[in-house]
């Protein structure tokens, strides 16, 4: 009966150096910055598309204001 207890003491003595060795572990990695700027990620711009002549890109075609096109009922 002695040795099992004994046993039971160094297994919780391991379990919890080692999971407190592994909270530190992870706070230090949390710490670190992740990128250039102490942290701040830089800013991402989207591609320049290559596009053939007379084509839009749909995003293009929301922001400029439609042409009108004379009809020919006068409207």
């Amino acid at each position: 009966m002695g040795s099992s207890v004994l046993d039971m003491l160094v297994c919780g003595f391991a379990y919890v150096a080692i999971s407190y060795a592994f909270g530190l572990w992870v706070k230090r990695l949390r710490q670190k910055p992740k990128g250039p700027d102490d942290g701040e990620r830089p800013k991402e711009t989207p591609p320049t598309l290559d596009l053939p002549p007379g084509v839009e890109w749909y995003s293009d075609s929301l922001k400029k204001p439609k042409e009108r096109v004379p009809s020919q009922l006068g409207y």
